[in-house]
């Protein structure tokens, strides 16, 4: 299905599924987030781990690192 006849289906939702719509979608916005924050975090693990990331409490330093 296409994004547009997408779009034109739930503009003929009533307003009471547009609002469950809206709010399913927020949820998995949120879950989608949350997976990828999970990833980075995991990626970052592994970085850290195998010492491949510098860390430090210097501003000038990490402007530096930029």
């Amino acid at each position: 299905m296409k994004f547009e006849n997408i779009i034109e289906e739930v503009k003929l939702l009533p307003f009471e599924m547009k609002q469950q719509l809206k709010q399913l979608l927020e949820k998995y916005l949120i879950e989608e987030r949350r997976a990828e924050i999970h990833k980075n975090y995991k990626k970052s693990q592994k970085e850290y781990k195998a010492g491949k990331l510098q860390l430090s409490g210097d501003i000038q330093e990490l402007k530096r690192m930029l």
